[in-house]
Order: C-alpha cells, then structure tokens, then sequence
C-alpha cells in the first residue's frame, strides 16, 4: 500500500509544495510572470488561484482588437509556467528570459493571425499593447458623385451586368436634366450574354430612349470597363458597335463619357 507524498516544487529558490496554485500562480517564479504581463495592461492582483486568475484576465475592460489576446494571454501564460516545470523537473534548464521570450513570440503570433493586415508589430507585450491601442485604420476611398449637365442638356446613365460572364444579364438606364429632375428610368433582364454587351444594350435602350421622346442634346455616361479606352463610338468592337448601331445613327447632339472605372460585372 503505497503513500502519496505531494511534490516539492523546483521552480522556485525556496521549495514549497507543488500545488497547481503554487505551480501556476502563487509561486514565486510564476508570481513574478504575472506581474510583469498584467502591469503592462492594468490588470489588478492579487493572483492567488488559476480560475480567479484567469477570469481577471477576461474581465478586464479593453478595446475589441485587445480582447481576444486579453483571453488568450492566461492561457499562454500557464502552458509555458508548465512547460518550463516539466523541463526543471526533468533535469532542464530554461531561463526566466526564454519563457518571458516564449509568451511574446505566442502573443505577437497570434496578432499577427487575428490581424493579418496590420504590419510592424513590435516584439514586446507592452509594445504590442500600446501598438494595437494606437492603431488606426488607413480608409482609402473614391468620391462617387452625379455631376449635373449643362443647361438644356440631359444625361442618360447606363449600367449592365452579367452573372458567369457570359451568363445571365441584366441592362438599366437613368436619365435627368440639368436640374437633376427624374425623366425616365428602367431596367431589363436580357438573355445571357456578356458585360461588354449588357453594358452596350443599356446603352442603346438609353439613347433610343432619349432620340425617341427627343431628350436631346445628351450625355451619355457609363462606367464600363471595357469601353474606358474607346473615345468614339465607331471605335467600339464589332460585336458592341452592332448593337449600339451609333455609326448609322450620325447624332451631332450626343456625348460619350466614361466615369470612375471599376471591374465589369
């Protein structure tokens, strides 16, 4: 019948018991880790039992890009206190410095994963900390807007789509006067095709639209792709002139623009 004995811990200079609070929180060695990680962050002890210590952790007030490594730090905190008992236990060695050295690594890892698009991240806790408070987005963006035409004039915008390109299709045109009043608006599903010809179609159903109710003079303006680098329309491809049909139409009054280029639909 044998008697258990409780471990002597060799983590520390002066042995105690090997409890898991000792082990993990209490002891000397592992008391010192703590609080080093939890002064960067304002994380108020004492530390005297794992859950306690963990759900302080978890608890703690924060930004929403601290938060996930807040709940992630005990957790590394503890695996690499265990991995360094394991090594003393065994007859290793492994400095204070390389576990404190483990934790960043882990922490600045996980970063890095959680944020993909940030870059530059330093090689502290406390650094890591203040970097990801600091941090500011850079927003890139276009201004989009309608610019009226002349007086007298009107402006047709035409749009069209093509799921699967070719696939099915979609046409729609708008157009108002210098006034911005609304004149005419609509939009069709058309047989499958490709965006280059849902964005002629939109085209042509607008101009007819406009000779048709004599909305003219007139501004064409589209923003496809693929007709960005055609400055007339006797330029456009065979495929698209023939729908448009603009080298018979011979319209003096007519305007053709392209606005802010994106990728066909």
């Amino acid at each position: 019948m044998g008697i258990s004995i409780v471990s002597i811990c060799k983590c520390c200079a002066q042995p105690r018991q090997e409890t898991m609070n000792h082990m993990f929180v209490t002891g000397q060695y592992a008391a010192d880790i703590w609080k080093m990680f939890s002064a960067a962050v304002g994380v108020q002890g004492p530390f005297i039992q794992v859950n306690k210590t963990i759900n302080k952790w978890w608890d703690t007030k924060c930004s929403s890009k601290l938060k996930p490594l807040y709940q992630a730090d005990p957790a590394i905190i503890l695996w690499q206190l265990w991995k360094r008992r394991n090594t003393v236990f065994h007859g290793g060695n492994m400095s204070s410095h390389r576990v404190i050295y483990d934790i960043n690594l882990n922490l600045i890892q996980l970063a890095k994963t959680r944020y993909p698009w940030m870059t530059n991240f330093p090689n502290s806790w406390p650094q890591l900390v203040q970097h990801l408070e600091q941090y500011r987005p850079h927003i890139q963006y276009i201004l989009v807007q309608w610019i009226s035409p002349p007086a007298g004039w009107y402006k047709c915008n035409s749009d069209g789509a093509s799921r699967g390109n070719p696939g099915p299709s979609a046409s729609a045109c708008f157009v108002r006067n210098h006034k911005r009043e609304f004149i005419h608006a609509t939009g069709s599903r058309i047989s499958d095709t490709t965006c280059l010809c849902a964005e002629a179609k939109a085209m042509h159903d607008g101009i007819i639209f406009c000779i048709t109710q004599q909305y003219l003079p007139l501004i064409l303006e589209t923003d496809s792709l693929g007709t960005l680098n055609f400055e007339l329309f006797t330029d456009l491809p065979t495929t698209t002139k023939r729908l448009v049909n603009m080298d018979k139409m011979h319209l003096p009054s007519l305007r053709f623009k392209t606005v802010i280029p994106r990728e066909p639909d």
